[in-house]
Order: structure tokens, then C-alpha cells, then sequence
């Protein structure tokens, strides 16, 4: 999700924040996608300091990427394992990296959408297994319709908005959005 409402994050605990440390630091050292995102944020010009980029705290949602304050947030209470911890870090970068080559307007639902769909597509959020979990067994379009179905939740919390509103949106960008894999040669 790139961007939630001002107010609904607070601190993490100790013994959340000695967590999302730890994760962290394995991700970025071992997590091959969180690996390639960094690395392609770099080439692009935008490199970060991961100990202040990804940032704990308590929220409504998983993760978050603050373009004003140019961080990530990781909601520690949402994250239920290192796994998924790295597919959040993912999406997320996937935000960051469509931020620093396009200078999204995260306030407009156009350009939120499109990064949405991009994330869904990219980050492993729609991977089979997550599907499965979610108790989504489909297996035709299966990919698709959770990438649609994911950017639309996002618009829907971000802008409060009703899910036709957020599907129409997603559906102007969609097909251009999921064709764009970069950094990505294809969708992995």
C-alpha cells in the first residue's frame, strides 16, 4: 500500500521493533527480491539507508511507502512471519521505485493505482501460495484477478473510496501498468 491515512500509525514495542530489526537485516542480506529492488533503486539513482528507510510501527495495514518522508513502513503487528515480511518489503520497494523514476502523486487515484497494480503484480503478493492462503483456489486468470483485486483494496483504504470507484480506476490502468515489469525482465 503506498500511503495511509496521517494518524493511524503509533510505535512499536521493544521487543517489535528488536523483531522487525532482525527480519530486516536478514531480508536485505538474503531475500533475493528485496535484494534486486534495492540494487535497481541504487542504479536508478535513488539509493537508501536501510536503517533509516524501513521503519517500524503499529498500523491498520501491513506496510506502507511514505514518498514524503521517502521511508517504508513495516506495521509489526500485521506481519506474521519473515516471508511475509519480505513480500511487504517488496511491494513496497516496488513503490519506491516507481516514485523515484516517475515522481508519483500518490494523491492522485490514476498514478496510485498503476503502482498498485505494478506491486500486486511484482512483489509476490499474488503469488499461487498467498492465493491459497487467502482461500482463493481459482486457477484461470488466478494472477490477474488477485492483482485487480489488490490494487483496488489499496485505493479503497487509501482514498476511502467505494470498490466500484477503486475498480474503475485500476481498470483505466491496468493494462499498461501490468505489462510494466521493470525492473523485473518479466513478471517473476
Amino acid at each position: 500500500m503506498a500511503a495511509v491515512k496521517a494518524g493511524a500509525f503509533t510505535d512499536c514495542t521493544e521487543k517489535q521493533q528488536e523483531r522487525h530489526d532482525k527480519w530486516v537485516n536478514h531480508l536485505v542480506d538474503k531475500d533475493p527480491f528485496v535484494k534486486f529492488m534495492l540494487d535497481n533503486l541504487k542504479k536508478i539513482g535513488c539509493p537508501v539507508d536501510v536503517k533509516k528507510f524501513f521503519v517500524c510501527q503499529q498500523c491498520p495495514v501491513s506496510g506502507a511507502f511514505d514518498a514524503d518522508r521517502n521511508e517504508i513502513v513495516l506495521c509489526a503487528d500485521k506481519l506474521y512471519s519473515r516471508d511475509n515480511a519480505g513480500t511487504i518489503m517488496t511491494h513496497e520497494l516496488i513503490h519506491a521505485y516507481d516514485n523515484c523514476r516517475a515522481k508519483l502523486d500518490f494523491r492522485n487515484p490514476i498514478h496510485l493505482a498503476c503502482t498498485e497494480v505494478r506491486a500486486a503484480n511484482l512483489s509476490g503478493d499474488c503469488f499461487f501460495k498467498n492465493e491459497l492462503n487467502r482461500g482463493n483456489f481459482a486457477v484461470a486468470k488466478q494472477h490477474q484477478v488477485c492483482v485487480k483485486r489488490r490494487a483496488s483494496l489499496s485505493l479503497q483504504a487509501v482514498f476511502d473510496i467505494p470498490a466500484a470507484q477503486a475498480n474503475k480506476h485500476v481498470d483505466q490502468v491496468y493494462d499498461q501498468c501490468f505489462k510494466d515489469t521493470a525492473p523485473f525482465e518479466y513478471i517473476p
